[in-house]
């Protein structure tokens, strides 16, 4: 009973140990990742200036990808785009002899297809060499 006992002690206090090494492991993590947002906003725009769009490092390959994205309509922009549909499309010989559906499919059209504006944005994306990968095959418990 008694072994029983130091045995559920040491596990206790290796559970502990372990939870107190993940809890100072997370906060230096949270540290981590606010300088890594700094730099990050430090370095896209330098690279992107410069043209540059992939870096080789020793431990694997940095590249700056480019997206292309929607921009989600909001009630400025709808107005203006309303604007711009009623001073040109709405007084169009097309518009006023076409049937109630026709007229709606044509606002819809100007609105949602024809003025859908896009926002480009860069982001950095990390790709990692298998050697470098292969450190992590040999972590287990």
């Amino acid at each position: 009973m008694a072994e029983e006992l130091s045995d559920v002690t040491e596990k206790v206090k290796e559970y502990a140990e372990l939870s107190k090494t993940i809890k100072i492991t997370q906060e230096k993590l949270k540290v981590l990742n606010k300088k890594k947002k700094i730099l990050y906003k430090e370095v896209v725009p330098k690279l992107k200036t410069s043209n540059v769009t992939r870096c080789n490092l020793p431990f694997g390959t940095l590249k700056v990808v480019k997206t292309k994205r929607k921009v989600a309509p909001n009630k400025g922009s709808m107005k203006d785009r309303y604007i711009s549909f009623f001073n040109t499309i709405a007084i169009s010989q097309e518009y006023h002899s076409a049937s109630p559906e026709e007229r709606a499919e044509l606002l819809f059209k100007f609105i949602y297809v024809d003025s859908v504006e896009f926002k480009e944005e860069h982001s950095i994306s990390m790709t990692y060499s298998k050697e470098f990968k292969d450190q992590f095959k040999q972590l287990s418990i």
